[in-house]
């Protein structure tokens, strides 16, 4: 009988000992079974940016007594090159790259410009143009150009401020703008160059540049200058 119970004993701790093993890797296995749902976020910042070509619309001379512009003959290349020899004997020019260039102006003389602008954005944007002088430009000679708009005649207070063309406007993405404006040497400017205490007797040079400024539309300009 002794043998018997222990061998009924030895089989009943083995079986249980084989049951809770199985309970363990049940329990284990039970724990690996879940679900998830999963959703990509993606972001992409916005761009802005704007695409501006440049040409010549017009050049001419006009006389000191006369309302009359003398018109030049624009030469275009159809590759964005333009040029003309207006009758005083300046020579004015657009590059395909957006170069302006007025050489050898005299007073009466000037140019009718166009920029034709893109807004490449990918965001709703407002923009502006203006012109800074290069700090080496003659002085005299920035502050007697005109730059004449849609709104009237514009000049340099003085050689180191800014002269803006266009204000603030909103632009949406994909539009496209054509902006014009004209730079002239007008006669009104004669006592500058004439003074007979301080005469101009050499060439002066200016050189400027324009810019397209472009941010997105519900960005505050406050404290843009």
């Amino acid at each position: 009988m002794h043998r018997i119970y222990g061998k009924g004993k030895t089989l009943l701790i083995s079986f249980l000992i084989a049951v809770l093993s199985v309970a363990v890797i049940i329990g284990a296995t039970f724990a690996l079974f879940s679900d998830r749902e999963q959703k990509k976020i993606s972001v992409q910042t916005g761009k802005v940016d704007v695409v501006g070509t440049v040409s010549m619309e017009a050049a001419w001379s006009q006389g000191q007594s006369s309302d009359e512009r003398v018109e030049a003959v624009i030469n275009d290349d159809e590759n964005g090159n333009f040029d003309a020899a207006v009758e005083q004997g300046g020579v004015f020019s657009v590059t395909s790259a957006g170069n302006i260039s007025l050489t050898n102006i005299s007073l009466g003389d000037g140019a009718a410009i166009k920029l034709f602008i893109e807004n490449a954005s990918t965001v709703a944007v407002k923009y502006r143009v203006y012109i800074e002088a290069v700090p080496t430009s003659n002085a005299e000679l920035v502050t007697s150009l005109a730059f004449n708009t849609a709104d009237g005649e514009k000049y340099f207070a003085d050689a180191e401020s800014a002269l803006y063309l266009q204000d603030w406007a909103e632009w949406e993405s994909g539009a496209t703008q054509e902006f014009s404006f004209e730079i002239a040497l007008p006669w009104k400017m004669q006592q500058i160059f004439d003074d007979e205490t301080n005469p101009v007797t050499e060439q002066l040079a200016a050189d400027f540049t324009l810019h397209i400024e472009v941010v997105q539309a519900n960005a505050s300009t406050d404290d843009l200058q």
